[in-house]
């Protein structure tokens, strides 16, 4: 039986447009249209319980089996090309909201592994843990109490924390192909405050900006080192704003910009509001 929490009934918090989440277990229907490409606005995760299934992110090739967890991050173009008709999965889909809090909170390491490993093999002892989970959040969402939001954050925690901490020796980062955008992104985490060039990085590292962005756009999933200073960068600012101690003033000046302008106009350029909307919307 397909027990699912549609994502109609699902809209939580204060903002149903951006806090959402779906839940499907022992299911053998998908989240997407069969051989049609689109491009995913949302996190998803999948867990195949029984049966194959072949999908296309970006251009490559994922062969589904019993016990695979798959994930697929938002603006990530696929197509689901074969399904076998014993299929069963669990979907895990939930909105940007809950993938940017994330994000926030993961250390930049996860950041780099995830982009490198999408598909991991689980054993039948995780897969019964990662149903333990989904019944947690099915449980929270239908309560919805004032800690939802919270508890929900907390359980997508565990369960990235889990499946890194399960599958990282089998998926281990390549440190030695992908040294220039590991030590990249150390360098970006030490001095995000100080710069946001391409060429300060890429001075640091001894090498051309242009030499960079091509290693970076070639081993972090076709995002340039510009890209990934803005997606990081972002990252950062929406923290502070979440804390509503911080000063916008405040904020702006802590990440080098020159006036409280300039950062309003970057911050919107890049997620389509001001800093003020943001923080309203995330109250």
């Amino acid at each position: 039986m397909d027990k699912q929490i549609n994502s109609r009934q699902c809209k939580i918090a204060n903002n149903s447009k951006t806090k959402y989440i779906s839940i499907k277990t022992d299911s053998d229907s998908l989240p997407f249209t069969f051989n049609f490409t689109e491009i995913v606005k949302d996190s998803i995760l999948i867990a195949c319980t029984k049966g194959e299934m072949e999908i296309v992110i970006d251009n490559i090739t994922y062969h589904m089996n019993q016990d695979n967890v798959l994930l697929i991050f938002p603006y990530q173009r696929l197509t689901v090309t074969y399904k076998s008709n014993d299929f069963q999965g669990m979907f895990l889909q939930y909105s940007d909201y809950f993938h940017e809090t994330i994000m926030i909170d993961l250390p930049y390491f996860f950041l780099i592994y995830y982009q490198q490993n999408l598909i991991y093999k689980l054993n039948k002892s995780l897969i019964g843990q990662l149903k333990l989970y989904f019944s947690i959040l099915e449980n929270t969402i239908k309560n919805n109490n004032f800690y939802t939001n919270q508890i929900i954050n907390h359980m997508l925690h565990i369960i990235y924390y889990d499946l890194f901490n399960f599958t990282h020796p089998q998926n281990s980062i390549d440190y030695k192909n992908n040294k220039i955008a590991y030590d990249f992104f150390n360098l970006l985490k030490k001095h995000l405050h100080e710069s946001k060039s391409v060429s300060f990085y890429a001075e640091k590292l001894c090498i051309t900006p242009k030499h960079l962005n091509r290693v970076v756009k070639d081993n972090m999933r076709n995002k340039s080192a510009k890209e990934w200073i803005d997606f990081i960068l972002i990252i950062e600012i929406k923290k502070s704003l979440r804390d509503k101690k911080n000063r916008i003033k405040e904020i702006a000046e802590s990440y080098g910009f020159a006036s409280q302008f300039l950062f309003f106009q970057y911050f919107k350029k890049n997620t389509g509001l001001s800093p003020n909307e943001y923080r309203k919307l995330n109250e």
